[in-house]
């Protein structure tokens, strides 16, 4: 059963549509998508909170030099830090839109919250963002200190396509003989293309549509065989040994959970220690939510407990 204030955002969003104040994302140019997500996002999201250093700076990475925030609730040296990876369908979302979530997991947890704007599609298909993902990662276990953090305690984050991003993060370390983080938390991830129970059931009057999927991808993948590689469907890999712990985030009315609850099982046979928090009446998305939704709340409390843990 959906949450009662589920049903309520629910309620208004479809109210604002009739109003003409929002459109599905389907609907528009990636550009007005994305100016309309950034806008709408901090009316659901944790107010801001007021933190010791929001700083941001530019990261050297391969392709292209690439805008990053640091978080940190203290001024302090050598402290845990955070990689995090936004949502947003590989076509929008950005520092701003997530910048609620940061703030609050920066307070939280007590750790450095470094979070990446990595190009986006069409303008960056398919696997630009995977690259500077994985190039994010390398970059801060070489050079923590250079923003006050400690390489030897990196947890990597990241909701929805983040998600995804955070899982093939941690392959492509293992692959590369690079060293994994102690914890990795995709949030209600992406891992696989094509038809689901949960994606066949969930199709439409949920927020993330079957309409909403498919324009990502379409703005994402450029060739249907895209969909068959690893690092956009992740759940291909069969070699899952040797990965960091996974705490991973579910929502019963997310089109995605199926195949997110599948990657759970995949870890958990491949031998990797795996917490997974299902919420069954939350829906794609509630991270980014939690100024609204009770529960949403309560699941970011749970996942920043666990960062302190693992992080200690």
């Amino acid at each position: 059963m959906l949450d009662p204030q589920v049903v309520q955002l629910l309620a208004w969003v479809e109210k604002a549509r009739a109003e003409g104040k929002s459109a599905p994302y389907s609907t528009l140019t990636p550009q007005a998508a994305r100016a309309l997500y950034d806008k709408q996002s901090p009316t659901l999201d944790f107010k801001p909170r007021a933190l010791a250093r929001v700083e941001t700076i530019t990261l050297p990475l391969p392709e292209e030099p690439r805008p990053a925030r640091v978080y940190a609730a203290s001024l302090g040296r050598n402290l845990p830090v955070v990689l995090f990876f936004h949502g947003g369908g590989f076509t929008i979302g950005s520092l701003d839109s997530h910048d609620g979530l940061c703030r609050y997991l920066a307070e939280q947890t007590g750790a450095i919250v470094l979070a990446i704007d990595y190009r986006l599609a069409p303008e960056h298909p398919f696997p630009a963002a995977v690259d500077d993902a994985f190039a994010a990662y390398r970059w801060l276990i070489a050079n923590a200190a250079q923003i006050g953090g400690d390489a030897a305690r990196i947890a990597v984050m990241g909701d929805s396509a983040g998600g995804t991003l955070t899982i093939v993060t941690c392959l492509q370390a293992r692959d590369a003989g690079l060293p994994q983080p102690k914890l990795q938390l995709p949030i209600y991830p992406a891992t696989q293309q094509g038809s689901t129970a949960s994606r066949e059931r969930l199709a439409n009057g949920y927020l993330l549509d079957a309409a909403t999927m498919a324009w990502f991808n379409q703005q994402y993948l450029r060739a249907a065989s895209m969909s068959e590689d690893w690092r956009a469907a992740p759940l291909l890999r069969d070699d899952l040994n040797a990965l960091a712990p996974a705490w991973m985030a579910v929502a019963g009315y997310d089109p995605l959970v199926d195949e997110g609850i599948a990657f759970a099982e995949k870890l958990r046979a491949a031998g990797v220690a795996v917490t997974v928090r299902h919420d069954p009446g939350m829906l794609h998305g509630y991270f980014s939510m939690a100024g609204m939704l009770g529960v949403a709340k309560a699941a970011v409390d749970d996942c920043c407990g666990a960062i302190r843990i693992s992080l200690t």
